[in-house]
């Protein structure tokens, strides 16, 4: 009857983490339930040492030489820079429209200034031809593009002017 009820549960994960949940609980309720003598302790350390192993044979060492899929290819990529900075302005700081206008006009006053005293030719500003939070691109395409220039950018910047507070 035990064994069916265990049966149920671990037919039911789904997941190697939800099974590895279920079999360190079990192991747990072994120890819980059986009387401590030395070689009960012995059974229960090397359990968790197989338990360990088999977490780490399960969860890192097949993933230990993936990578995150790749926004763009790489034959789009670029070794040569774009430009010199990429200015970053996350668009969540800003609680109203008139914040991020103000925001706005502040940096893009202080564009000329860092190019002439980084010495910059070439800014990447997101922002620079948006006037107000309604008029942002979609976020998928925002981040394609964005991407790309932050990827084929020298230096990068962000800018975070406040703290938002809706």
């Amino acid at each position: 009857m035990m064994l069916d009820s265990m049966i149920k549960i671990i037919d039911s994960v789904k997941i190697p983490i939800g099974f590895l949940t279920v079999l360190v609980g079990s192991f747990v309720g072994i120890f819980l339930n059986v009387p401590m003598t030395e070689s009960n302790i012995t059974v229960l350390i090397i359990a968790m040492m197989v338990v360990l192993s088999i977490a780490l044979w399960v969860f890192y060492f097949p993933n230990k030489d993936k990578t995150l899929p790749r926004l763009i290819d790489d034959n789009e990529w670029n070794s040569n820079n774009t430009y010199d900075l990429f200015i970053s302005v996350p668009i969540a700081s800003f609680g109203k429209n008139r914040i991020y206008q103000s925001s706005q006009q502040s940096i893009k006053s202080l564009i000329p200034i860092i190019k002439e005293k980084c010495q910059f030719q070439d800014i990447f500003y997101a922002g620079e031809n948006i006037n107000s939070q309604d008029d942002f691109e979609d976020e998928a395409l925002a981040l394609k593009n964005n991407y790309s220039a932050c990827l084929n950018s020298k230096y990068f910047m962000l800018v975070y002017p406040q703290k938002n507070t809706k």
